[in-house]
C-alpha cells in the first residue's frame, strides 16, 4: 500500500518526471498498465484511507492525475490482470476467487477509469471507442500471462 509519511515528503515533480521517463524509454505495455493502474486505482484507494492527512492527499492527487496522460499517450494494450491486481493494492497474498474473476474485475475497473477520465469528451457528443487493431493482432486472446492481448486504438468521433 502507500505510506502517507512517504507521500508527504515525496518530491512529486521528480517522481512524475521519472514515471514519464521510464514510459517514454520503454515500449513495454506491461509497464504502461502497471503505471496506469497504479495512478488510477491504487493511489485513489490509498487517498481514501488517509483522508485526514491533507499533505499526503495533495501529493497522492498529483500522482493520480498522471493516469490521464499515461492512458492517453502510453496505454496501447490492456492487461486486465494488472488492473485487477491493482484493486487488491498489488497484494500478492490477496485471496481471489479465480483468475477469471480478477480478469473480469480488471476489465471492468479499466473501463470505469476510461469513462471517468474521458467521459467529458463523450458528454460533448464525441465517442471514445477502443477497437482491436486487427493488423497488429487479428485474433485477440489471452496470452500465456493471462493478459488480454488487444492493442487499443483510440477513435474519437463527433
Amino acid at each position: 500500500m502507500v505510506d502517507p509519511a512517504c507521500a508527504r515528503v515525496l518530491d512529486i515533480p521528480f517522481f512524475l518526471e521519472g514515471m514519464r521517463d521510464i514510459l517514454e524509454r520503454s515500449e513495454d505495455p506491461h509497464k504502461s498498465n502497471l503505471f496506469a493502474s497504479f495512478a488510477a486505482v491504487l493511489i485513489p484507494n490509498a487517498a481514501k484511507q488517509y483522508s485526514e492527512d491533507l499533505e499526503a492527499i495533495t501529493a497522492l492527487k498529483q500522482i493520480q492525475k498522471s493516469a490521464r496522460w499515461i492512458m492517453s499517450d502510453r496505454l496501447h494494450e490492456l492487461h486486465p490482470l494488472i488492473w485487477g491486481h491493482a484493486m487488491e493494492a498489488f497484494d500478492n497474498q490477496a485471496r481471489i476467487a479465480s483468475i477469471d474473476t480478477i480478469f473480469k474485475q480488471g476489465c471492468e475497473k479499466a473501463n470505469q477509469v476510461f469513462v471517468s477520465l474521458f467521459g467529458d469528451q463523450m458528454l460533448k457528443g464525441n465517442a471514445l471507442i477502443f477497437i482491436c487493431n486487427q493488423a497488429a493482432n487479428p485474433n485477440p486472446t489471452r496470452s500465456g500471462a493471462n493478459h488480454l492481448v488487444c492493442p487499443l486504438v483510440p477513435v474519437v468521433s463527433a
